[in-house]
């Protein structure tokens, strides 16, 4: 605990107060010095008892670099005192900084920070600071929070001409067994509405839709994507997942390798996310060669921009983009 200015001003009255005492009487005590007194002691032991309060925070939803996410913070205490609430955000979050004060029975807290660059970012760490009603004494406490925020790379829509070069991968068998029914499951987000299976979600007791999953959703055929971001791991991200999207937008089974993680072959919503959040997280380091050789799709820096290697055919990544090369929506992909 400690005093705040405040209460150092409080006590200065009271010092004055027993130097008035001893030149006028004890009447002056009783008027400037008790009052004082009480409200420090009072001060303190409101302070004093408070406990330490809980925290809770979920993390946000990953999202893409410019979007906002709000962040809840549950506040748990049995004390309605005063505190003032300050956080400090990791790079890549904005603003760096919030401050606000609020009452510690509030419940839940909210606050937004806008996404700024790709990676896993840290809240934290967070000061819950307590004071009495008379703003005479407070108590700080403490939060190294492990709450992440995840900031996927900014993809792009493939819509230049070297995008043609992606389609030596056979589709056509992807795109007959598209039509082969395999089994019904919970709408995931990212999911095409063309997939729900409307006659068994209207007889579901909640809102939840139930869709159709066919056999190219578990097909084991697949291309393997490899990314390598030594010189500009942002940039590689990027086109990496932008590449990723648009095969599985184009119904083939993808798998990705990177220096520090790979994700298995995979179709659907679920695998995009994990998708891009293996490429949020990935590092600028190198990918052992046997990697590099197994790639069918090859993104890697080279000293004037993005190469993307396919079947023996190498092409800048600005030609699959074009010259109007636009954000990708922000569930990662289309439907």
């Amino acid at each position: 605990m400690k005093v705040t200015r405040r209460g150092w001003l409080v006590a200065l009255v009271a010092v004055v107060g027993f130097a008035m005492a001893s030149l006028f009487g004890a009447r002056s005590l009783n008027a400037l010095v008790a009052p004082a007194l009480i409200a420090l002691a009072f001060a303190t032991v409101s302070v004093y008892r408070i406990d330490r309060p809980g925290i809770e925070r979920p993390s946000p939803e990953p999202g893409f670099p410019g979007e906002r996410r709000g962040i809840e913070t549950r506040i748990e205490s049995d004390s309605a005192a005063l505190v003032t609430v300050e956080e400090t955000f990791g790079e890549g979050l904005s603003p760096e900084r919030t401050r606000f004060e609020t009452t510690l029975d509030a419940g839940t807290i909210e606050t937004e920070v806008e996404l700024r660059s790709r990676g896993a970012h840290r809240l934290g760490p967070l000061t819950l600071t307590v004071t009495d009603p008379f703003g005479l004494v407070s108590h700080s406490f403490g939060y190294t929070t492990g709450t992440e925020v995840l900031v996927y790379p900014t993809l792009y829509e493939l819509e230049g001409p070297g995008r043609y070069d992606l389609s030596v991968f056979p589709e056509a068998e992807r795109a007959e067994r598209r039509q082969e029914f395999d089994r019904l499951r919970m709408y995931e987000r990212g999911d095409s509405l063309r997939d729900v299976h409307w006659k068994t979600s209207a007889k579901r007791p909640t809102d939840e839709f139930v869709v159709k999953q066919f056999v190219d959703e578990t097909d084991p055929g697949g291309v393997h994507v490899v990314a390598e971001g030594v010189h500009d791991p942002d940039t590689v991200a990027s086109a990496a997942g932008s590449v990723l999207d648009y095969l599985l937008s184009a119904g083939m089974s993808v798998s990705l390798s990177v220096s520090d993680g790979s994700v298995e072959e995979g179709l659907g919503a679920r695998h995009r996310h994990a998708l891009l959040a293996t490429l949020a997280r990935t590092e600028a380091r190198s990918v052992p060669p046997g990697v590099r050789s197994s790639a069918d799709v090859l993104v890697r820096a080279e000293s004037d921009g993005i190469s993307v290697a396919v079947e023996g055919s190498t092409t800048g990544f600005d030609r699959l983009v074009g010259e109007t090369g636009s954000r990708a929506v922000a569930d990662g992909g289309w439907v």
